[in-house]
């Protein structure tokens, strides 16, 4: 079905998908906004300019958007360690149609050079630009992707600054304002990273408060980590039922910790049989979606490089 009929009804699904979810959109983007600070002065949470955060409730356990497709394989995207941002083209990609491309490539330079041939070089997927480049020719298509307001490009580069990586200076401040901004631009991943900075104290001081608003940012915009962290939070304060509200959303959307909590409540009578009978076959069908052989093979590779 994949292949064969979702190219002939795709655009009318995504304007669909993207009516129904506007609203709800215009509405995080306008709370991260209104939490928008100077980083300069980042030393205490007295030079924020906040009053008051601002509490996230309308919606909170709403259905959260769809995930997006890779553009190539056009299956949902899996989650973050999974997935690759392109820096020439602005799309996120998954790592199993990189790992077919690059490895076409490395069969195609291993026989061009038993013949002496120019060895072919690595590109994107997508666009075909040239991927093995230099931090510098990185650093410029990055700026390019930030001038057109990419929240995932600014997202990625506060990674970036926060781990000290692709030619950058380790700068936690640096990566705090650049999540700002990607959160702005509604990037989900930003709010996440931005409330796992307040609780852990990165960059900023710790702020629990706060932590939980961005969390709950993150959550309604379809991050399934956040979702399952909020779970933890309700269920630290004796609130099991929205916990186990925010573990069957996560683990809807394919989630496993969330699944593996959800079944705990039913163990202990704090989830029905019908929460944790839609979790399960909901899950399933999500896990289902996103997986593909060369995803597979893509994993299988990369767990035996790491040993």
């Amino acid at each position: 079905c994949q292949l064969s009929h979702r190219p002939k009804h795709k655009k009318e699904c995504k304007k669909r998908t993207t009516e129904i979810f506007a609203e709800q959109k215009n509405a995080v983007r306008a709370s991260a906004g209104h939490d928008r600070m100077v980083t300069s002065n980042i030393t205490s949470n007295t030079h924020y300019g906040w009053d008051s955060v601002k509490k996230v409730t309308s919606g909170l356990f709403a259905r959260p958007p769809p995930k997006d497709d890779c553009p190539i394989c056009f299956l949902p995207l899996p989650g973050a360690s999974k997935i690759t941002y392109q820096f020439c083209c602005g799309k996120v990609i998954c790592d199993g149609c990189i790992y077919v491309v690059e490895g076409n490539v490395e069969k195609e330079n291993e026989i061009r050079t038993l013949s002496r041939k120019p060895l072919l070089p690595q590109r994107c997927p997508l666009c075909r630009e040239p991927s093995d480049t230099s931090d510098k020719e990185t650093a410029k298509r990055c700026e390019k992707r930030m001038k057109a307001n990419d929240a995932d490009a600014f997202y990625t580069l506060g990674c970036e600054y926060q781990d000290g990586t692709m030619g950058m200076s380790q700068d936690s401040n640096k990566a705090f304002e650049l999540w700002l901004r990607a959160g702005e631009l509604g990037s989900n991943n930003a709010h996440g990273a931005l409330a796992t900075a307040y609780y852990q104290g990165k960059c900023v001081g710790r702020n629990l408060e706060r932590a939980n608003h961005y969390f709950e940012l993150a959550a309604m915009g379809g991050n399934e980590i956040a979702r399952h962290n909020l779970g933890l939070f309700e269920q630290r304060a004796g609130n099991m039922n929205r916990a186990i509200k925010h573990w069957v959303i996560a683990a809807e959307a394919g989630y496993e910790p969330s699944l593996k909590r959800t079944q705990e409540g039913f163990s202990t009578g704090h989830a029905t049989r019908d929460e944790y009978e839609k979790a399960l076959r909901a899950y399933k069908g999500t896990r289902d979606d996103m997986e593909s052989l060369q995803r597979d093979v893509a994993a299988a590779a990369r767990a035996l490089a790491l040993t």
